[in-house]
């Protein structure tokens, strides 16, 4: 299988499913390697940019150079600190005394002003008598997208009549969902994108990967040396049950694949002129 069509994706570093015990364990790697400086405060897509540099679209997870492919940042993420203390009746001064703090550094904590590290987490959690996981929200947040109309075949767009023809609308639920963005090397999926264009996937059950048939889909399967490859195409059905097929925009289509892992592109960014990629990783 050709190199142009395959990424090395690290094993381990996301979970196959979107669980707060999978987040936990991510959470605890990022702060593992925050801690170390491997990462900087600002995870962006130049990481990819980085290492498009060097291959049109190889290995993209290597922590050994600094280079990591979740563009997320661990600030980002909502906790239920304050959700759990109100729940079971404490102030914010009865926890800071469990853990031996005080009920200023809880509040920065509870607002996301303070980091939220790794042994807080476990200390929190302890005074709480909760899992550690159970501190750490998805994040769910909800916006609503306007759209005007439609694009119908042969390209036509079909204009919504009326005074509501840009009320409708529709929640996104990706951010229930662990995500990643991933950006696009040269000519990979041309012509829908150009190189730069960035792309980010959410983490699904592969289990459910029927419901997922003709969309964008990254497909991450465990080969015969053991290492994981993640291919970016749309996702179609193989020979049988069980099995799927990658149809990536240019070559040919990657056949009878059995899924480990399934993360499918919700939200497109395309590069402008006027864009600025930040080239400092680390």
């Amino acid at each position: 299988m050709p190199d142009s069509q395959r990424c090395q994706v690290r094993a381990g570093l996301r979970p196959q499913t979107p669980t707060r015990s999978a987040i936990w364990r991510w959470v605890k790697c990022w702060l593992f390697r925050q801690s170390k400086g491997v990462i900087a405060d600002d995870i962006a897509a130049s990481a990819i940019r980085r290492q498009a540099q060097h291959s049109r679209f190889g290995h993209i997870a290597d922590p050994t150079n600094k280079r990591i492919w979740l563009c997320q940042r661990i600030r980002q993420m909502q906790n239920r600190i304050a959700e759990i203390r109100k729940s079971k009746r404490l102030s914010q001064q009865a926890l800071a005394d469990a853990v031996g703090s005080h009920w200023i550094t809880i509040s920065k904590l509870e607002r996301g002003v303070m980091q939220l590290t790794s042994s807080w987490i476990d200390r929190l959690a302890s005074a709480l008598s909760v899992k550690p996981e159970d501190l750490i929200s998805k994040g769910r947040s909800i916006e609503e997208i306007n759209f005007w109309g439609f694009i119908e075949e042969g390209g036509e767009v079909d204009i919504e009549s009326g005074d509501d023809r840009h009320i409708k609308s529709f929640t996104p639920k990706s951010d229930d969902f662990v995500s990643f963005w991933l950006m696009v090397s040269e000519d990979a999926l041309a012509p829908f994108c150009n190189h730069g264009d960035i792309i980010r996937f959410v983490t699904v059950d592969e289990s459910e990967a029927e419901h997922y048939l003709k969309k964008l889909c990254m497909a991450v399967v465990k080969e015969s040396d053991g290492n994981r490859y993640g291919y970016v195409g749309f996702l179609n059905g193989g020979s049988r049950s069980g099995l799927f097929t990658i149809r990536p925009a240019v070559g040919k289509p990657i056949r009878d694949l059995i899924l480990h892992e399934l993360h499918v592109a919700s939200e497109l960014r395309f590069m402008m002129p006027w864009d600025k990629i930040d080239e400092t990783v680390g």
